[in-house]
């Protein structure tokens, strides 16, 4: 769809560029010309370098070698798969991955190690067959001798151990083509290691925040309690302090009627 985009319009910018040097002609403008012939030129070589960008010039040139994916959703999913490949849970598991992997290389270098640093391996049936060749009644107890030595262990191991090792070189077969990747991922998650530790240390320090603020938060709560308590103790103080005053006031508008009464 780029390809057939591009290619009309440079189509047009052709048309619209020759019909500019008609007209040009027509009036007989010689500078108009050389102009339009320059900026058709400058617009070809601009749409080849797009081209051989983009990767779409042999598709132009041959139908057959159109490519195999349109590009912008080509780069839609790169840009999706590098976002999910750059999330913390996903660089961790990466990570991981990696280590086992390399541990898994290691074991299968030193298994391979030690197999080419064994002796080849001797064929003792066949000594043993011909040992019974030559001497007649020896030959069964040299077959059974072979056939004893056969059915023992390898220079290269047990049958378990020969398993294994089978299993380590089919693995390392498979992780061989991740090799290139290993160093970017590696290189990536040291770089990505330092943001990991300032998270880390935002994430404690949000924490004692919240710790903080809940302790703030219960010192409040004591001090809206003592003042609730101490507004409540002052209101029945106030209610005792005027029931004082009242009786005192009572008593000393009782105390001036009896002087009164009695003429003082």
């Amino acid at each position: 769809k780029l390809a057939g985009g591009v290619g009309r319009a440079a189509e047009e910018e052709k048309e619209e560029g020759e019909g500019e040097g008609s007209s040009s002609r027509g009036t007989g403008t010689g500078t108009g010309i050389g102009g339009s012939a320059k900026e058709l030129g400058l617009l070809e070589s601009r749409l080849t370098t797009i081209e051989s960008l983009v990767g779409i010039r042999p598709a132009l040139v041959d139908d057959s070698k159109a490519p195999s994916r349109p590009l912008l959703p080509t780069m839609q999913r790169l840009e999706h798969q590098l976002t999910l490949f750059t999330q913390p849970r996903h660089l961790d598991a990466i990570s991981r991955r990696v280590k086992v992997l390399v541990a898994e290389l290691e074991r299968a270098h030193e298994a391979r190690a030690k197999l080419s640093s064994l002796p080849p391996v001797k064929s003792t049936s066949t000594g043993a067959g011909d040992e019974g060749k030559d001497g007649g009644g020896g030959g069964g107890g040299g077959g059974k001798e072979g056939t004893g030595s056969g059915s023992g262990t390898t220079p290269f191991g047990t049958a378990d151990q020969l398993a294994r090792l089978r299993s380590l070189f089919l693995l390392q077969t498979r992780l061989e083509p991740l090799l290139p990747l290993t160093p970017h991922l590696l290189t990536r998650l040291q770089s990505l290691s330092a943001l990991h530790a300032s998270s880390a240390h935002f994430a404690s320090s949000l924490e004692a925040l919240v710790d903080a603020d809940r302790r703030v938060e219960e010192r409040l709560r004591e001090v809206r309690g003592l003042c609730e308590g101490l507004r409540s103790g002052m209101g029945e103080d106030e209610g005792r302090v005027r029931g004082n005053l009242e009786m005192v006031q009572g008593r000393m508008e009782e105390l001036g009627r009896r002087m009164d009464a009695l003429g003082l």
